[in-house]
């Protein structure tokens, strides 16, 4: 719940090409004490290209070492 001094700032992610403007706009807001943020984001199944960056990691961490993953599971 936000309080009476607080500002809740709702913000979707930039498109490829407006990331620097979007973050010279909305980092300053990231240190104010009364300011929250929430940054709305497409679910990972809408974005396969961002699957596999965190699936290696975590299979990395799970078993120690690195790990591949089949075309059908990439894909």
């Amino acid at each position: 719940m936000v309080g009476p001094r607080e500002r809740l700032l709702n913000a979707r992610p930039p498109s490829p090409d407006e990331v620097d403007g979007w973050l010279r706009l909305w980092t300053p807001e990231l240190g104010k004490d009364d300011t929250c943020v929430v940054v709305e984001a497409p679910a990972l199944r809408h974005r396969p290209d961002d699957v596999l960056p965190p699936a290696h990691s975590f299979a990395h961490r799970d078993r120690g070492r690195e790990v591949t993953f089949t075309s059908a599971a990439a894909g």
